[in-house]
Parts: structure tokens; C-alpha cells; sequence
């Protein structure tokens, strides 16, 4: 009896720790998943990427997950935990001090959504200072700090800025970043020479500089913000508040052998009421104008009118090869710009512009052309003369009414003076030719421009822009050579071609627009009236300078009038980042024409 109540002890005890082990298996098996989003950001709401992250249990004291965020400043992951547990987010950083908090989690509370802010350290090891991270991200806003990518012999910013990620200049001298063109560097949010892109890349120095703030999704029109995404690139240099007095600048002034010389000077002073820059290139070792340089000198209307009046002799380019090394230049220019002292919701800015250049190039060219069954050797030498003359006046008035009205109008003025000149030799068997070409321009232009705006809502905004442009460009072309009477069959010898070409411009415009966002569909409303009037004169004669005869060959005046009004009705969405656009615009356009020609018929010989 005793023995069989012994087995039974025995078997009860077994079946109860079965059921103890079974129990507490079956607690620890209920488990909780638990969703976790966060976002690293330092103390000054800068994002934070390449960051270290690691969840861990408290009760179970298990790492539960553990991740790099790389090139993110957020992470998303879900843990295992138990199903009343608390956690504990750890997140580390080079450049911060580590962050460590507790979470509570349970089955009511199964999701985390969490910002976390880190303090950023500076270490002293040795003498050795760790910073802040060398690039971050705010927004749209994408900070490059400048101590990070000098190396120590860059003194101007375009020699920074291409060793920084995404950024590159083009063979035209465009600023690129992402293979998109930056279109304004401002200097602590002012305009200064802010639409000069290469000359302030060119010519800005460095040491005064904090960090470059790359700005995407960026509009012209600050109240088209958040409803209109011009997607422009601007670029915005922050500067060192402890280095800069009332003014800084650089300079570079060299002195060398064949009469060559530099002088280089840079001066800004934009801490004052009165804001005033000035960059000066006065020098002869090849640092002449280029052709970006140009573009953002002459205004847009008179590049527009390039296809009704002669083109400028221009230079033998080697593509990716320096033209300083094949270009003479004596060049003197001048850029100032003022910001007058204004009140708070008014801005006034001044900005005048010069450059004189003389710029020359040798050529030499040794050709075979066939001739029958021979070949003939034919040895062509080019003297070529350009000297440019630009002059810029612009006037900007900028006002805001209130927050939600804005004024900006601009008077602009514009003059060419360039003059281009190519002497050429022609030699090929018993044969020699010559001829040289000469065209002067004395262009003048006048622009004047306003625009209203208006934020009507949150989600709408009108629009109303008046614009009013004249232009005159008149050209004398002259060449000169002994062959005129073969290649147009004339009765007799003239050794001068003359070309007389006036062209004026007259254009005006009106738009109006009704911008408005709905469910992130963007209506365009608009009416727009253009008016331009061309007017033409041109001669061409034959001058017989031994004689002294002159024949006119060819006269043609004629004034040319286009009206246009339009009406349009358009849709834009964004998929992703694909934009699609529906674009519906009906319109009317008249034109006339008052139009005098006069030919004479050459008698053949």
C-alpha cells in the first residue's frame, strides 16, 4: 500500500510539471509584433543618414534587431517581442552623442512612430577634431559642408564645388547638379549677381564660406510655392558670421614676360543697409569671354532675333581643350551690383555691367582637293579679330503688399558694340587669293517688365504680367576681295562687298494666369496677347574702291506685324516621379506685311 501510493506520488508529480512546462512554454510563446518608424534628425532639425540602430528587449535582454540606415535619415522595421515587454532603441553616430530610450509595448500599443533627436559632439583625440557629417539633409535643402571637401590649394568656388557629389560644369560652362542646370547662386539668401551663375562660381572665394545649400524644387515667384513646382535649382552659399567684418573679398594680381599681366579683384560687403559687390578681370593671358558668359549678359529677346541679322565671325574651337592656350585676350570688364537701403517689404537693386575684350587667333590649314584626277595643295592662314563690348544697366524693384501680394518689376538696358574682322590668305597652285570681312554691331535694347501676384487661398494664385521690349541692331558688314566679279558675273571689277542691315524690334505683352491645386491636380487658367513688329532694312552694294563706283544690288524693306491671343486651359498631375501633363490652348494669330523690294538684274559677260 505504501509502495503503490508512492507510484502514484510519483505520477502526479510528473504530470503536474508536464503541466507547469506546458504552461510556461505556452506563455513564452505568445509573442508580439511590434511596428517601428523612426526619423533621425540633430538637434538643429537637420536629417541625419549613415546612423547605427539597434532594438533590443529589456526583459529578455535580446537583440531583437540591428541595422545601418545608410543613406536614409529614417528607418522602418518590425521586432518580436513578448506580448507585455518594453524596448529599448539605441542609435549611434560618429559625428553625435548616442541616443538611448525605453519604449512600452504591449498588445493595445503594438506600433512606434518616433522622432529621435541627436546632439552632435566634437571629440579631441591628439589634436584630431571629429565634425559634423560633410553632407545632410533638410527637405529640399541638401547642406555640403565647405571644410570638408577643401583640400587646401582651392581659392574660387567652381574648384569646391565639382569635387562635390552630383555637381559638374559642362563644356558650355553650365553649373550642373544632378545633370540639372543651376540657375541662381544668392549669398545668405540675397541676390547678388544671383543669376550670374559663372561669374560667381568663377570668382567667389571660399574661405568665407560655411556650407553650400543646394535647393531643389525651387520657384521664381515665391508665392507659387507649394502649388506650382517650377523644379529650378538654386544654389545658396551660408557664410561664416565670425569671419566677416563689413566686407570680404580676395584678389589676384600677376605680372609676367610678352606684356602679360592679371588683376583680379572681388569685393563684397552685404552686412550693411547698403549692399554692394564688385568682381573686376582686367588681364591679357586668355581668360577671355566664353560663351556661357556671353549668354548671361545679352538678354533673351535679342538671342531670339539671331536668326534676322549676321552672326559674329567667331573663333576655331578644339572641343575639350583649353582656348587660352590658342586665344589671345586684352580683357577689362566690371560687374557692380547695389542693394539700395529699403524697408522691410521693399527691395531695389542696381546692377551695371562692362566688358571690353580683344580677342585674336592665328590659324593655319593645309588641305588636298581633288581636281580632276590630281590633287591640288591648298595652304589657308586666318587672322581673326573679335572685340566684344557689352554694357548692362538693370534697375529691380521688389515690394510686398502683405504676405500674400507681390510686386516685382524690372527696367533693363543693353548695348553691343562688338566688332569681328577675319583677314584669310588662299593659296593653292600659281594662284593666290585674300579676302577680309569685317562686321560691327551697335545694338541697343530696353526691356521693361512687371509683375503682380496674388495668393487668392492656400491652393490658388492669379497671376498678371505686362512686358514691353525695343530693340534696334544695326550691322555694317564689309569684304573684301578681288573676286567679286567672278563669283556674281558683274559687268565689271568691284573689290568690296558692303552689307547695310538695320533691324528693329517692337514687341509687347500681356498674360494673365489662374493657378489653382486640387487633390494635387494643378489647373492652368490664362489669356495671353502678344504683339511684335518687326522692321527691316537691308542693302547690299558693290563698291569699285579705283573707280570710285558703287552698284546696288539688292535693297529689301519691310515691317512685319504678328498679333496673337491665346487662351488656355491645362492639367498637371505627378505620378511617383513621373509629371504628366494635358495641355489645352486655343488662339488667334494675324499677321501682315509692308514689303519693298528692289533687284537689279546682272548682265552676264
Amino acid at each position: 500500500m505504501v509502495a503503490l501510493n508512492k507510484q502514484l506520488f510519483f505520477k502526479y508529480f510528473l504530470i503536474a510539471c508536464c503541466i507547469i512546462f506546458f504552461s510556461a512554454t505556452n506563455s513564452q510563446a505568445q509573442h508580439l509584433k511590434v511596428k517601428i518608424k523612426g526619423s533621425i534628425i540633430a538637434n538643429n532639425d537637420s536629417a541625419i543618414n549613415n546612423a547605427y540602430v539597434k532594438i533590443s528587449s529589456n526583459k529578455s535582454k535580446m537583440i531583437l534587431a540591428y541595422f545601418n540606415t545608410a543613406n536614409k535619415t529614417h528607418f522602418s522595421t518590425s521586432v518580436n517581442c513578448n506580448e507585455e515587454d518594453s524596448i529599448n532603441i539605441t542609435v549611434t553616430h560618429i559625428a553625435y552623442e548616442t541616443y538611448s530610450k525605453n519604449f512600452f509595448v504591449n498588445a493595445l500599443k503594438d506600433s512606434l512612430s518616433i522622432t529621435i533627436s541627436m546632439i552632435p559632439k566634437t571629440n579631441t583625440l591628439n589634436e584630431i577634431t571629429v565634425n559634423a557629417p560633410p553632407i545632410w539633409v533638410r527637405g529640399d535643402t541638401t547642406f555640403f559642408r565647405m571644410n570638408a571637401f577643401k583640400e587646401g590649394d582651392e581659392r574660387k568656388l567652381n574648384e569646391v564645388l565639382v569635387k562635390m557629389p552630383g555637381f559638374e560644369i559642362d563644356e558650355n560652362g553650365n553649373l550642373l547638379y544632378k545633370k540639372r542646370r543651376v540657375e541662381k547662386v544668392m549669398v545668405d539668401g540675397d541676390d547678388i549677381f544671383a543669376d550670374k551663375v559663372k561669374l560667381m562660381i568663377n570668382n567667389f572665394p571660399i574661405h568665407v564660406i560655411e556650407n553650400v545649400q543646394l535647393l531643389e524644387n525651387q520657384n521664381s515667384n515665391p508665392l507659387l510655392k507649394g502649388i506650382v513646382n517650377e523644379n529650378k535649382v538654386f544654389i545658396n552659399l551660408a557664410l561664416q558670421k565670425s569671419k566677416i567684418k563689413s566686407a570680404f573679398g580676395n584678389g589676384e594680381i600677376g605680372i609676367g614676360t610678352l606684356k602679360r599681366y592679371l588683376i583680379k579683384p572681388v569685393i563684397f560687403s552685404i552686412y550693411n543697409k547698403l549692399k554692394i559687390a564688385y568682381i573686376g578681370n582686367a588681364n591679357t593671358v586668355g581668360d577671355g569671354i566664353g560663351w556661357r558668359e556671353d549668354l548671361e549678359q545679352k538678354p533673351g529677346q535679342m538671342q531670339s532675333n539671331s536668326n534676322w541679322i549676321m552672326n559674329d565671325l567667331g573663333f576655331n574651337m578644339i572641343p575639350n581643350f583649353n582656348n587660352t592656350r590658342y586665344i589671345d585676350t586684352k580683357r577689362w570688364s566690371n560687374n557692380i551690383q547695389i542693394n539700395l537701403p529699403s524697408k522691410k517689404k521693399v527691395k531695389k537693386q542696381i546692377e551695371l555691367n562692362s566688358i571690353i575684350d580683344n580677342q585674336s587667333q592665328f590659324t593655319y590649314n593645309q588641305s588636298s582637293l581633288l581636281n580632276n584626277n590630281t590633287f591640288i595643295t591648298r595652304v589657308d592662314t586666318n587672322l581673326i579679330h573679335q572685340k566684344p563690348l557689352l554694357l548692362s544697366a538693370n534697375y529691380t524693384l521688389e515690394q510686398n503688399f502683405n504676405e500674400n501680394s507681390f510686386l516685382k518689376s524690372r527696367v533693363h538696358y543693353f548695348f553691343n558694340g562688338t566688332t569681328s574682322n577675319q583677314f584669310s590668305n588662299y593659296k593653292y597652285q600659281n594662284s593666290t587669293n585674300s579676302t577680309d570681312n569685317t562686321l560691327k554691331n551697335k545694338w541697343s535694347f530696353i526691356n521693361i517688365n512687371t509683375e503682380v501676384t496674388q495668393k487668392k487661398s492656400n491652393d490658388r494664385v492669379i497671376k498678371l504680367q505686362l512686358n514691353y521690349f525695343y530693340q534696334f541692331n544695326p550691322q555694317n558688314g564689309v569684304g573684301l576681295s578681288n573676286d567679286w566679279q567672278n563669283l556674281f558675273q558683274l559687268n565689271d571689277a568691284y573689290n568690296q562687298l558692303q552689307q547695310n542691315l538695320q533691324f528693329k524690334t517692337n514687341a509687347a505683352t500681356f498674360d494673365f494666369e489662374s493657378i489653382k491645386k486640387e487633390n494635387k491636380i494643378i489647373k492652368t487658367f490664362g489669356i495671353h496677347f502678344n504683339w511684335k513688329q518687326y522692321l527691316l532694312s537691308n542693302t547690299l552694294s558693290f563698291i569699285n574702291k579705283v573707280k570710285d563706283t558703287t552698284l546696288n544690288s539688292f535693297t529689301n524693306n519691310g515691317m512685319y506685324n504678328y498679333y496673337t491671343i491665346a487662351v488656355k486651359n491645362n492639367y498637371s498631375f505627378k505620378i511617383g516621379k513621373v509629371n504628366f501633363d494635358n495641355k489645352n490652348e486655343i488662339g488667334f494669330l494675324y499677321f501682315n506685311n509692308k514689303e519693298r523690294k528692289l533687284f537689279i538684274i546682272f548682265p552676264f559677260v
